[in-house]
This record gives C-alpha cells, sequence and structure tokens, in this order.
C-alpha cells in the first residue's frame, strides 16, 4: 500500500509538471503578453517564437512627464529576444490624438538576436542604458533608430541585414558602436551622429545612398573591406583618431569635404570607380597617397 501511495504521488507530480511545460509551450505569446509583464517588473525572454501584433513600448504604465505634452516611458525590465519573428510594429516613440509625444528609455539590456521584423522598426528618440544587441537580425521594413541615446560601452549591429531604408540620424554613442558584415540594401544615413568609442563598419556593404556627413568620431573609424556600391557622403565629418579605408571599393561617387582626419588615415588598397573628393579636406598627420585610391 505505502509503494501504492509513492507511485500515486509521483505520477500526479509529473502530471502537473507535463500540464505546466504543455500549457506554457502551447500557450500563443503575443504584443499584450510582453507589456503585461513588463508593466509587472519581470523581465521578457523569449526564443524561438513568432509574435502577432505591434509591442509598443512607448504606452506602458510606467511613464512621466517631461514637459507640457511629452511623456517618457521606462521600461525597467530585461528585454530579451533571441531567433524571434515579430510581425507586427515595434514602436518605442509615438504620437496621439492630441499631438502629445511619447519617448522610451530601457533601463537595462536590449537583446534582439538572431530576430527577423517584418514591420517597422521604430526607435526614434529613444534612450538605453545598458547593452543593445541587434546581431544577426534582418530588418524588412523601415529601421528607425534616429536620435537613439546608446549610453552603454558597446552596441551591437553585427552580420544585419537592412532591407529598407534605415535611419540613424543624430544617433549619439557613449561608448562603441559595431556593425561589422552588414548590409544596407536600400538607403542609409548616419548624419550629424556623435560616437564617442570607436565606430566599426568593416565589411558592410551599400547599395544605394549612404550618408555619413558631419559625423563626430571620438575614437578609431574602421571601414576596412567595405563596399559602396551608391554614392555617399563624409563631408564636414570630423576623425578625431585613427581612420581606416583600407580595401574598400567605391563604386559611386563618393564625397569626403572638408573633412577633419585628425590621427592617422590609410586608404591602402582602395579602388575608386568614380569621382572621390576630397576638397579642402585636412589631415593631421601624414597625409595618404590619394592619386593611388583611383583606378
Amino acid at each position: 500500500m505505502k509503494n501504492l501511495l509513492s507511485f500515486s504521488i509521483i505520477l500526479l507530480i509529473t502530471g502537473f509538471f507535463y500540464s505546466c511545460t504543455a500549457e506554457a509551450k502551447d500557450s500563443p505569446v503575443t504584443a499584450e503578453k510582453i507589456i503585461k509583464l513588463i508593466e509587472k517588473g519581470k523581465d521578457v525572454y523569449f526564443k524561438d517564437i513568432e509574435i502577432d501584433g505591434d509591442i509598443d513600448f512607448s504606452k506602458i504604465k510606467t511613464r512621466s512627464v517631461e514637459s507640457s505634452g511629452t511623456y517618457r516611458a521606462y521600461v525597467m525590465s530585461a528585454v530579451t529576444f533571441v531567433n524571434c519573428t515579430f510581425n507586427g510594429k515595434i514602436i518605442a516613440y509615438s504620437v496621439d490624438d492630441n499631438k502629445a509625444k511619447s519617448f522610451t528609455t530601457f533601463t537595462k539590456n536590449l537583446s534582439f538576436q538572431s530576430c527577423t521584423f517584418k514591420n517597422d522598426v521604430v526607435f526614434t528618440e529613444t534612450a538605453a542604458e545598458g547593452i543593445v544587441n541587434f546581431s544577426s537580425s534582418t530588418f524588412e521594413k523601415i529601421a528607425d533608430f534616429q536620435g537613439f541615446n546608446f549610453k552603454y560601452k558597446d552596441t551591437y549591429f553585427t552580420d544585419v541585414k537592412f532591407k529598407q531604408e534605415a535611419k540613424f540620424q543624430r544617433i549619439s554613442c557613449y561608448g562603441n558602436i559595431n556593425f561589422k558584415s552588414s548590409v544596407f540594401s536600400e538607403n542609409v544615413s548616419f548624419q550629424k551622429s556623435l560616437i564617442k568609442g570607436n565606430f566599426s563598419m568593416g565589411a558592410t556593404k551599400y547599395e544605394k545612398y549612404a550618408d555619413f556627413s558631419s559625423v563626430f568620431i571620438y575614437r578609431n573609424v574602421n571601414f576596412n573591406y567595405a563596399k559602396f556600391n551608391g554614392k555617399l557622403t563624409f563631408n564636414n565629418s570630423v576623425f578625431n583618431n585613427k581612420s581606416d579605408f583600407n580595401n574598400v571599393e567605391f563604386n559611386k561617387n563618393a564625397g569626403f569635404k572638408k573633412v577633419q582626419f585628425r590621427g592617422q588615415s590609410r586608404f591602402n588598397e582602395t579602388k575608386a570607380k568614380a569621382d572621390i573628393n576630397f576638397d579642402n579636406a585636412k589631415f593631421g598627420l601624414e597625409k595618404p597617397d590619394l592619386e593611388s585610391i583611383k583606378e
């Protein structure tokens, strides 16, 4: 009888855990569920799932008034998605019917690794105090990071595919930001951005127009093995330290007018099939052999 009772208890416990696991596995993960987790102060972690609906971080309950008609939502949870597909929009900036604006600050990590975004991603004027990681992800629609304030020491957009316009105008980065091996299929802009760490753009590929005008990079700039198939401009930018453009392909017109190369600059084994303009560019150290760039 004692053995029979023990066996019955084991079956009951096993059945309970199986029921909980099956329920968790079969329960669909919706945008609403994710927002509720954040509003309860719980960390968000999902892997290998598909999510329907728009995730609007700017509308969570933990909002404060910044000024008249301006609000800021604070996401106090760590947000992590791995190999997930988002069918709806990802929103961290919104404007309501009364023209009131809502922005978002993430106080912990914000990570979307190996994810696919089927709709627009809007992080306009967002701030992140923890690590931001979008490595190996695919943006099938517009990726809008205008005015994003990256406060952590490292930010990752490595091996990302931007299939539509990518907007990184006016971003500010307190540390390093890495786009190594990323592909920009449509126009991309980093105009008027401020990077206080290293700007790593090695082996990136640009199919359309690329705008890096009026950027200020405090540390090293690396565009080694980048390939520009569309027009581009670096006009009026400042490279405060070393800048490397080795083995780069410029296949359309490129502008470096009034660029300040304050540290060592290298253009070794770099080729330009169209005009490349260095008018009024200043080189703080030894000027590289720019004539060797043209094919």
